[in-house]
């Protein structure tokens, strides 16, 4: 279980880094595209860091206990 729990950990420490890589290099034509009327990239982007936020503080106190 603590296998799991580390690599769950080591995991998350790595998406910040890998949604910069995955928007690397995008222009803003292409961060405002939308398929289909739905979100632009730039919005999912916020959208996952708006998130980020708020589960930060769940996340704290886990850890903390």
């Amino acid at each position: 279980m603590i296998e799991n729990n580390e690599l769950l950990l080591e995991q998350y420490l790595q998406l910040p880094d890998r949604l910069a890589s995955a928007i690397a290099g995008l222009n803003d034509a292409k961060l405002d595209l939308r398929k289909d009327g739905g979100w632009s990239i730039r919005q999912i982007v916020h959208h996952i860091v708006d998130g980020e936020s708020l589960w930060q503080v769940n996340l704290r106190v886990i850890a903390g206990t």
